[in-house]
């Protein structure tokens, strides 16, 4: 995750195929891509997400930026 807002966050997503003997390795990216979750609310209208998934995020973008300093 690199960007957490009120009512979105913005993931990156990585699938690869990696080898199936050890050493476990990537062989290769499948597909790599960007990907923007909004919070929709009944109507279909942003909403704020939930403050305990907020939380959450909070906690996963802090050691994920923690991780490549």
């Amino acid at each position: 995750m690199d960007k957490l807002g009120g009512a979105s966050c913005r993931l990156q997503q990585t699938v690869e195929r990696v080898a199936m003997a050890e050493p476990l390795r990537p062989l290769e990216t499948i597909v790599d891509a960007m990907v923007t979750v909004a919070y929709l609310g009944a109507g279909g209208r942003p909403r704020r997400q939930p403050a305990a998934w907020r939380a959450s995020f909070d906690a996963l973008l802090d050691a994920a930026q923690t991780s490549t300093d």
